[in-house]
C-alpha cells in the first residue's frame, strides 16, 4: 500500500487531494466492501468505510482518491501513465492530516485499532 498527496506523473501538484493505492499481492480476489481506513491519527471510530462492492484481483492495484472523480484523476495523472482498467474509487474529503501521509487499513471484522492490516 502506498499513499501520496504531492504530485502526478508530470510533477503537477494542482487540482487534487490525497490519494492512495492498494495492491493485491495474494493469489485470490479480495472484496474491500466494509474495509475501513484512516490517516495517521489511527482511529477506527473515525475511519471511512468503503461501501462500494470493490474487488481487487490477484496482481491488481486500485487507487482511492479523496474528493476527485475517477475521470478527473485520470486526466490529472495522465491516462497514458495508468493501466487502462485501473479501478479508481472516490471517497469524500475526510480531513487527512497535512503532516503525515500514513494510512491504516482495517478489514470488516476489526474491533479495535490494533486489528489493522
Amino acid at each position: 500500500m502506498s499513499s501520496e498527496s504531492t504530485n502526478n506523473s508530470t510533477g503537477d501538484t494542482s487540482g487534487h487531494s490525497d490519494w492512495w493505492e492498494i495492491s493485491n499481492f495474494g493469489s485470490f480476489p479480495v472484496n474491500l466492501q466494509g474495509y475501513r481506513f484512516d490517516d495517521s491519527h489511527f482511529s477506527l471510530a473515525d475511519a471511512y468505510t468503503i461501501t462500494n462492492n470493490v474487488t481487487i484481483q490477484p496482481g491488481e492495484s486500485i487507487v482511492l482518491v479523496e474528493n476527485m472523480t475517477p475521470t478527473a484523476f485520470r486526466e490529472w495523472w495522465g491516462a497514458t501513465h495508468l493501466p487502462p482498467h485501473l479501478q479508481i474509487i472516490t471517497y469524500p474529503r475526510i480531513g487527512f492530516s497535512a503532516t503525515s501521509d500514513g494510512v491504516t487499513l482495517w478489514n470488516p471484522a476489526a474491533a479495535t485499532e490494533s486489528d489493522y492490516i
